[in-house]
């Protein structure tokens, strides 16, 4: 075989060679190509990471603008909510006076069911009277005046137009976060 090889070299036919020669620019040109074609892959990925990247902390960016505008919208309409509870709450001695208070006594039962609205349980009592382990006649006198009740009423409404108030706002969050996150 080596002799082969050395009657090639020394003058022999040259078709072996140039097709040895052509099989070495295909296997070339070939790798070449799995080459340029991974790295252009890779580049592709590359710019494709990128691109989402940029898309990602714009679209951050947007979001934490829109929780700042609610956030500064819900802060500021809160105040304002508060300022209205406390005004209210300043007049109560102007349309439940101490003549009203005196007129009228705000019985024991009355409280405990208020109580047990505010705090979301049911009213248990027994045939004794006693409720939510407060003994008593249900129309004895509480010791809370009208007054009282009206500035109570007052502030829990004042605090449920408040939180009706904080989901009105979350929904317009959630609603802008969407659009900002399907663009």
């Amino acid at each position: 075989m080596f002799a082969k090889l050395l009657g090639i070299l020394s003058g022999g036919s040259l078709i072996p060679w140039i097709t040895l020669g052509v099989l070495a620019a295909m296997v070339g040109c070939f790798g070449a190509g799995v080459y340029l074609g991974h790295h252009y892959g890779w580049l592709q990925q590359e710019a494709a990471i990128s691109s989402a990247s940029q898309a990602v902390a714009e679209t951050t960016e947007r979001q934490a603008l829109t929780t700042e505008q609610v956030g500064q919208a819900f802060a500021s309409q809160q105040a304002r909510t508060q300022i209205v509870i406390q005004t209210i709450v300043k007049k109560v001695p102007v349309y439940v006076t101490k003549q009203a208070d005196a007129h009228c006594t705000i019985p024991l039962g009355f409280v405990r069911l208020h109580d047990a609205a505010a705090g979301g349980v049911p009213v248990l009592s027994d045939t004794s009277g006693q409720s939510h382990g407060t003994p008593g006649d249900p129309d004895a006198a509480s010791g809370h005046s009208l007054s009282d009740v009206a500035e109570t009423v007052t502030d829990n409404y004042g605090a449920c137009r408040q939180i009706a108030e904080q989901l009105v706002d979350l929904q317009d969050w959630v609603s802008r976060q969407q659009v900002i996150s399907t663009k």
